[in-house]
């Protein structure tokens, strides 16, 4: 009799241990299963954000070349502007000095710049 109380404990600790096994294992298979789709869905949001990125960054080139582009017609006009004010100072400054020279010839015959 005790032979068969300790083959019956041996069946139902296996049936026990197969029961555990097997419901393990199942719920490892769901975990796998998961974890593939969090990557594919990792993956596919990656994608998309890249994609996104992509066109942003186009856009942005865009942009850039044509403020670019009107910075530089600015500058044009600047540099010409500035031509003409240089033309211009230096035709003052060439008058100013002329008149500096009359005055200091003025000036050195000591007599105050008036003609005697």
């Amino acid at each position: 009799m005790e032979t068969a109380i300790v083959v019956g404990n041996i069946i139902s600790n296996g049936a026990f241990i197969g029961a555990t096994a097997f419901f393990v294992k199942r719920w490892m298979d769901r975990v796998d299963k998961n974890t593939e789709q969090i990557y594919i869905d990792r993956k596919a949001d990656a994608k998309t954000l890249a994609d996104d990125l992509r066109a942003a960054t186009k856009e942005h080139q865009v942009e850039i070349k044509n403020t670019t582009e009107k910075l530089e017609g600015h500058l044009d006009r600047i540099y010409e502007q500035l031509r003409f004010a240089n033309g211009r100072t230096a035709k003052i400054e060439g008058g100013l000095n002329t008149v500096r020279e009359v005055c200091a010839e003025r000036h050195k015959n000591g007599n105050g710049g008036l003609r005697t």
